[in-house]
């Protein structure tokens, strides 16, 4: 029997006969909702790594789903007891979500909890700076097709040509590449003993800030800078 992809919203207490009836059917539903909205516990908000590339950010009235930085669907949450409906605009995100011992699952996912994305403050991509928002987008290499880096709030998605040994032969397969978490912040570069304003992953600065260019760079034989482009915001 095919499984059915419909929204009910029922009497909160008739929820689990509900489940256990489709459940004996065959039937599979993805998000079933209560009336009534109850206020989100602190730690669930924030954003959390849905799947590679794929964050979903949780507020106290809704939530906001990117893919690649970008968003994709976004709308208002409906909440009962330990279960999170998402009721999205596009209908882009349609899984339920579970609260659990301040672990947030996919409803009938068995990958196991969600990861956490750094918290707000001033120095993590979450609480970006304002005047650091220029490196906001998508930057290639000037000189070698090796190099990219593209950068949301939510982390980083980013290839060395010179580590990657690919400089001028090709571009990095995206899909190959994981979003990271990252920090601003400044570090010092041993070779000339000077501190930069840097893109920390990590721990290592990965790249360094031209505020005056505003442009991001690395550093390579010591003294040569890479500089990457901007090719979309």
């Amino acid at each position: 029997m095919k499984n059915l992809n419909v929204k009910l919203i029922i009497n909160c207490s008739m929820k689990k006969i509900l489940y256990a009836v489709m459940l004996l059917l065959g039937l599979s539903i993805p998000a079933i909702s209560c009336y009534g909205q109850s206020q989100l516990p602190s730690w669930v908000i924030g954003k959390w790594e849905y799947d590679k590339n794929e964050v979903i950010e949780l507020t106290p009235t809704g939530f906001i789903f990117t893919v690649n930085g970008k968003v994709v669907d976004e709308g208002s949450i409906d909440v009962s007891n330990s279960f999170i409906y998402p009721e999205g605009k596009n209908g882009v995100f349609q899984d339920g979500l579970v609260m659990m011992q301040e672990k947030l699952y996919i409803e009938g996912g068995d990958n196991g909890p969600l990861k956490k994305l750094s918290g707000k403050s001033n120095n993590n991509a979450i609480g970006l700076k304002k005047e650091y928002e220029w490196i906001l987008g998508e930057w290639k290499g000037v000189e070698w097709k090796g190099d990219l880096a593209i950068i949301s709030r939510d982390g980083i998605i980013f290839n060395n040509a010179v580590q990657s040994a690919l400089l001028d032969e090709m571009e990095p397969d995206r899909s190959e590449l994981t979003k990271q978490t990252y920090e601003i912040k400044t570090t010092k570069y041993d070779f000339d003993n000077k501190n930069y304003v840097s893109i920390v992953v990590n721990g290592n600065a990965e790249y360094y800030l031209d505020l005056k260019a505003k442009v991001i760079f690395y550093f390579y034989d010591f003294d040569q800078k890479i500089i990457l482009k901007k090719v979309s915001k």
